[in-house]
Protein backbone atom coordinates (compact mmCIF):
# COMPACT_ATOMS: atom_id res chain seq x y z
CA UNK A 1 0.00 0.00 0.00
CA UNK A 2 1.59 3.54 -0.67
CA UNK A 3 0.26 7.31 -0.03
CA UNK A 4 0.14 10.07 -1.52
CA UNK A 5 2.78 12.76 -1.40
CA UNK A 6 1.32 15.75 -2.52
CA UNK A 7 -1.44 18.97 -2.68
CA UNK A 8 -4.97 19.48 -3.77
CA UNK A 9 -7.01 21.98 -5.40
CA UNK A 10 -9.88 23.41 -4.33
CA UNK A 11 -13.01 24.77 -5.91
CA UNK A 12 -15.15 27.01 -2.95
CA UNK A 13 -18.63 27.76 -2.99
CA UNK A 14 -19.36 30.96 -0.73
CA UNK A 15 -22.64 32.37 0.58
CA UNK A 16 -22.25 35.46 1.59
CA UNK A 17 -25.27 37.17 4.16
CA UNK A 18 -25.93 41.06 3.76
CA UNK A 19 -28.86 42.51 6.22
CA UNK A 20 -30.35 45.67 5.49
CA UNK A 21 -33.20 47.13 7.78
CA UNK A 22 -36.58 46.99 6.69
CA UNK A 23 -38.52 49.95 6.86
CA UNK A 24 -41.35 49.45 9.06
CA UNK A 25 -44.79 50.25 8.47
CA UNK A 26 -45.90 52.90 11.18
CA UNK A 27 -46.81 51.24 14.22
CA UNK A 28 -45.25 47.94 13.44
CA UNK A 29 -41.70 47.07 14.81
CA UNK A 30 -38.50 47.27 12.89
CA UNK A 31 -37.87 44.03 10.80
CA UNK A 32 -34.44 42.80 9.29
CA UNK A 33 -34.05 41.36 5.87
CA UNK A 34 -31.29 38.83 4.63
CA UNK A 35 -30.36 38.61 1.71
CA UNK A 36 -27.78 35.59 0.08
CA UNK A 37 -25.61 35.74 -2.30
CA UNK A 38 -23.51 33.16 -3.89
CA UNK A 39 -20.17 33.27 -5.79
CA UNK A 40 -17.55 30.59 -6.11
CA UNK A 41 -13.73 31.22 -6.21
CA UNK A 42 -10.73 28.74 -7.17
CA UNK A 43 -8.07 28.85 -4.82
CA UNK A 44 -5.18 26.77 -3.75
CA UNK A 45 -5.18 23.96 -1.83
CA UNK A 46 -3.73 25.53 0.98
CA UNK A 47 -6.14 27.41 1.59
CA UNK A 48 -8.44 25.33 2.84
CA UNK A 49 -6.47 22.14 3.90
CA UNK A 50 -3.97 21.37 6.41
CA UNK A 51 -0.03 21.52 5.63
CA UNK A 52 1.45 18.81 3.60
CA UNK A 53 1.47 15.25 4.16
CA UNK A 54 4.59 14.22 6.58
CA UNK A 55 8.00 12.23 4.84
CA UNK A 56 4.98 8.98 5.42
CA UNK A 57 2.13 10.79 3.44
CA UNK A 58 0.62 10.98 6.52
CA UNK A 59 -0.60 14.50 8.57
CA UNK A 60 1.05 13.97 12.41
CA UNK A 61 -1.97 15.39 13.85
CA UNK A 62 -5.02 14.17 12.12
CA UNK A 63 -8.23 13.43 14.23
CA UNK A 64 -10.82 11.41 13.51
CA UNK A 65 -9.67 9.83 10.06
CA UNK A 66 -12.22 7.62 8.22
CA UNK A 67 -12.54 6.98 4.59
CA UNK A 68 -14.30 9.69 2.03
CA UNK A 69 -15.90 8.40 -1.25
CA UNK A 70 -14.12 10.07 -4.45
CA UNK A 71 -16.89 11.29 -7.23
CA UNK A 72 -14.51 10.38 -10.22
CA UNK A 73 -11.33 9.06 -11.13
CA UNK A 74 -9.31 10.24 -14.20
CA UNK A 75 -6.25 8.33 -15.67
CA UNK A 76 -3.62 10.86 -16.63
CA UNK A 77 -0.01 10.96 -17.48
CA UNK A 78 -0.73 7.64 -19.88
CA UNK A 79 -2.32 6.12 -16.98
CA UNK A 80 0.43 6.07 -14.69
CA UNK A 81 -1.39 8.56 -12.73
CA UNK A 82 -5.15 9.03 -11.61
CA UNK A 83 -7.01 12.32 -10.77
CA UNK A 84 -9.30 11.86 -8.15
CA UNK A 85 -12.05 14.21 -7.40
CA UNK A 86 -14.32 14.45 -4.06
CA UNK A 87 -16.41 16.82 -2.42
CA UNK A 88 -15.45 17.71 1.16
CA UNK A 89 -15.34 20.60 4.01
CA UNK A 90 -13.05 23.05 4.86
CA UNK A 91 -10.05 23.33 7.33
CA UNK A 92 -9.00 23.35 10.03
CA UNK A 93 -12.70 21.06 10.11
CA UNK A 94 -12.03 18.60 7.04
CA UNK A 95 -8.52 17.90 5.97
CA UNK A 96 -6.91 15.52 3.71
CA UNK A 97 -4.75 13.45 5.61
CA UNK A 98 -3.51 10.49 3.03
CA UNK A 99 -4.77 8.54 0.10
CA UNK A 100 -4.14 4.75 -0.21
CA UNK A 101 -3.28 2.62 -3.32
CA UNK A 102 -3.68 -0.67 -3.33
CA UNK A 103 -3.08 -2.47 -6.85
CA UNK A 104 -3.43 -5.99 -8.03
CA UNK A 105 -3.15 -7.26 -11.36
CA UNK A 106 -7.12 -6.97 -12.54
CA UNK A 107 -8.06 -3.58 -10.65
CA UNK A 108 -6.64 -0.40 -8.74
CA UNK A 109 -8.17 0.46 -5.46
CA UNK A 110 -7.51 3.90 -4.30
CA UNK A 111 -8.91 5.29 -0.99
CA UNK A 112 -9.25 8.87 0.46
CA UNK A 113 -8.49 9.59 3.93
CA UNK A 114 -9.71 12.76 5.42
CA UNK A 115 -9.30 13.76 9.19
CA UNK A 116 -9.38 17.04 11.29
CA UNK A 117 -6.88 19.30 12.69
CA UNK A 118 -6.66 19.08 16.31
CA UNK A 119 -7.60 23.15 16.38
CA UNK A 120 -10.78 22.64 15.26
CA UNK A 121 -12.36 21.36 18.40
CA UNK A 122 -12.62 25.07 18.99
CA UNK A 123 -13.25 26.20 15.67
CA UNK A 124 -16.61 27.28 14.05
CA UNK A 125 -17.01 24.42 10.84
CA UNK A 126 -19.10 26.27 8.28
CA UNK A 127 -21.11 23.90 5.99
CA UNK A 128 -19.48 24.44 2.76
CA UNK A 129 -18.95 22.27 -0.05
CA UNK A 130 -15.37 22.37 -1.52
CA UNK A 131 -14.63 20.41 -4.80
CA UNK A 132 -11.00 18.46 -4.16
CA UNK A 133 -8.64 16.95 -6.20
CA UNK A 134 -5.34 14.80 -5.87
CA UNK A 135 -3.49 12.95 -8.34
CA UNK A 136 -1.31 9.66 -7.25
CA UNK A 137 1.18 7.86 -9.29
CA UNK A 138 0.52 4.29 -9.67
CA UNK A 139 3.28 1.19 -9.94
CA UNK A 140 2.35 0.17 -12.97
CA UNK A 141 0.03 1.83 -15.81
CA UNK A 142 -3.60 1.51 -15.35
CA UNK A 143 -4.16 -0.32 -18.87
CA UNK A 144 -7.20 -2.41 -18.70
CA UNK A 145 -7.29 -3.00 -14.26
CA UNK A 146 -10.75 -1.24 -13.06
CA UNK A 147 -10.05 1.34 -10.86
CA UNK A 148 -12.61 0.90 -7.23
CA UNK A 149 -13.36 3.40 -4.91
CA UNK A 150 -11.99 1.65 -1.26
CA UNK A 151 -14.38 3.48 0.37
CA UNK A 152 -17.36 2.00 -0.88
Amino acid sequence: MRTLRGATTAVLTVLAVTAAPLTPALGSSAATVTAVTASAFTAPASAFTAAAPSAAGRHRRTVGVHKVRWSSATPVAHGRKVRLTWWSGVAPCTVLDHVSVRETARKVVVTIWEGAKPSAAHAVCPAIAVRKTATVALKKRLGSRRLADGAR
